[in-house]
């Protein structure tokens, strides 16, 4: 069995957890203004926000150190004695184009009615991006690595360059362009069915591209992983620091524009753009993920010694180990949960993220403690769960179940 590294599946348990925040607040405490607008929103809403921003750029930049740790895998059952010299990547190609294509199918028909309650209209997310990425990183991984390296920073640094476009600017062409960098709504039937992009795909692919190739740290023994794990994360930050309080390139909301007072000062500087996500987004949350992933490099069995996780630490492998199953779970539960609260509170079922702020019921009022109280139990619920799930998965043979 391929022995884990406990330091990916620590940090991947941790976004997943603090992404369900994001979600019970969507279905049991919504806010009826948004929670980056620090004209109206208190630091609690926006810190509340804020601390699920990490969750998506995390997820996407480890499943590309994941995709190269697989084939990784392969590589060593293929030629056991020479050593992984050669990622097989035919198999790996293979392997993610698979998985790419199985994501949408599960973000269109499941991840989508457990928001809508129905199948009226499609609202394509992180599943959706992720899969996406995978598919073109199917093809990527042909590239030798500098060349990848090179295009994958290219896209990650310059893609702000196409803020001053919209989809009006390319006419015919402008569906294509928001697919790629911009929200849109795309109405696909005169009975009102369409879909809404709410993840444009750049640059979510080249940031799965530099996960992939970072996770030649974890496969090559002349490289010390935790000295440049800390060296990119701080880089990270600094690059960031510069660009949101010096330059102001790589985000098109300006910091300048920010409340004057010393909390939305601090709140803006934080205050970046995820959809799509900018340059400055990227940096912002990238590099502190980094520096914990070299933090949590203690956990991994380096040289036959490790530090052993802790009980907090044990939970959250849990969920790490199995997080495309926390997501698909997560998710009906809290809404189907959110229904059966707002019928016995308020005498009507209400999906909130469905209904229009005038039509929210008579009493309705958003709650961060309600929020907070709701995540802890959905939590628990899922604990036992991911559990028996993730020891299922460890001991199936099939692998198909490496798909979910």
């Amino acid at each position: 069995m391929k022995q884990r590294i406990l330091s990916i599946d620590l940090l991947r348990g941790l976004v997943i957890v603090l992404m369900a925040i994001d979600h019970v607040r969507d279905f049991w405490g919504p806010f009826a203004h948004q929670p980056e607008d620090l004209s109206q929103a208190s630091p609690e809403l926006f810190l509340t926000r804020w601390i699920t921003h990490f969750c998506a750029p995390v997820f996407v930049f480890l499943a590309g150190t994941s995709a190269w740790l697989y084939g990784n895998q392969l590589a060593i059952k293929m030629d056991a004695k020479a050593g992984p010299t050669q990622i097989d990547k035919r198999t790996l190609s293979r392997f993610l184009l698979t998985r790419g294509l199985w994501l949408i199918l599960l973000e269109l028909l499941i991840v989508n009615p457990s928001w809508s309650h129905g199948y009226t209209y499609a609202f394509v997310q992180v599943i959706w991006a992720l899969g996406w990425s995978m598919i073109f990183l199917a093809g990527l991984i042909w590239l030798p690595r500098a060349a990848l390296l090179v295009l994958a920073l290219a896209v990650v640094c310059g893609h702000n360059l196409l803020d001053r476009y919209t989809p009006a600017d390319f006419g015919s062409a402008g569906t294509l362009y928001a697919f790629l960098h911009n929200q849109l709504w795309v109405p696909l039937s005169p009975q009102g069915y369409g879909v809404f992009i709410a993840y444009p795909l750049i640059p979510w692919p080249a940031l799965m591209a530099l996960g992939y190739l970072l996770g030649q740290l974890y496969t090559d023994t002349s490289l010390d992983a935790k000295k440049l794990l800390w060296r990119l994360g701080l880089g990270c930050i600094v690059a960031f620091a510069v660009l949101r309080g010096l330059l102001g390139y790589g985000d098109a909301s300006a910091y300048a524009d920010q409340p004057e007072s010393s909390v939305g000062l601090i709140l803006g500087f934080l205050n970046t753009t995820k959809y799509p996500p900018s340059l400055q987004f990227l940096l912002m949350t990238i590099g502190p993920a980094l520096c914990l992933l070299a933090w949590l490099r203690r956990y991994d069995r380096v040289a036959g010694s490790a530090t052993e996780p802790g009980w907090l630490a044990r939970r959250i492998l849990v969920y790490g180990g199995v997080p495309m199953f926390f997501y698909l779970l997560h998710t009906p539960i809290i809404s189907l949960g959110a229904l059966v609260w707002t019928k016995l509170s308020y005498g009507v079922a209400v999906n909130f993220p469905n209904t229009q702020t005038p039509n929210w019921p008579a009493g309705y009022e958003p709650s961060l403690l309600r929020v907070y109280l709701v995540w802890a139990v959905l939590l628990l619920l899922l604990y036992p769960l991911c559990l028996a799930y993730g020891r299922f998965k460890r001991r199936a043979a099939s692998p198909l179940w490496k798909l979910l």
